[in-house]
């Protein structure tokens, strides 16, 4: 029966204008069952998912309703910009806009609710993507290009 297991939530990205999750079954299902289970995916989850978005992404519901404090708003615009602009993935766009906001691997780890080593695998891929040689040069790029 559709319902009766939780769903697991495998990943959540969060631009101004999208928001893509994805969950899993926790046990294999033919594709009739995997359909039948996503079409009937309780609101709770996925408002539970924005969660994942960082501290206060509970404040992003109010009375069934998303509404945005416009500082976050502005933030999740900043995020998805600099995506765009420099061809990386949302999520490591949160890691150079933490760090060059005076954050450390551990602190933007614990702000983001990932592991320190998540955090570090988004920054060898973002020295790559960016054409820096590390963690000094990719912010001073980032600082760079907030004044652009």
């Amino acid at each position: 029966m559709c319902g009766d297991e939780p769903l697991v939530t495998r990943s959540v990205e969060w631009s101004g204008s999208h928001l893509l999750a994805r969950y899993a079954a926790p046990v294999e299902k033919d594709r009739a069952e995997r359909l039948q289970r996503a079409s009937g995916v309780p609101y709770t989850s996925i408002f539970e998912s924005l969660a994942i978005l960082g501290k206060g992404g509970d404040g992003f519901l109010r009375d069934g309703h998303f509404a945005f404090d416009p500082s976050v708003q502005a933030h999740v615009d900043e995020v998805a910009t600099f995506a765009r602009t420099l061809r990386v993935t949302l999520a490591e766009a949160r890691v150079a806009l933490k760090l060059a906001a005076g954050g450390t691997p551990a602190t933007v780890a614990e702000e983001l609710g990932v592991a320190v080593g998540t955090v570090r695998v988004h920054l060898r891929s973002l020295y790559e993507k960016t054409d820096t040689a590390g963690q000094r040069e990719l912010v001073e790029r980032v600082k760079a290009w907030r004044l652009a």
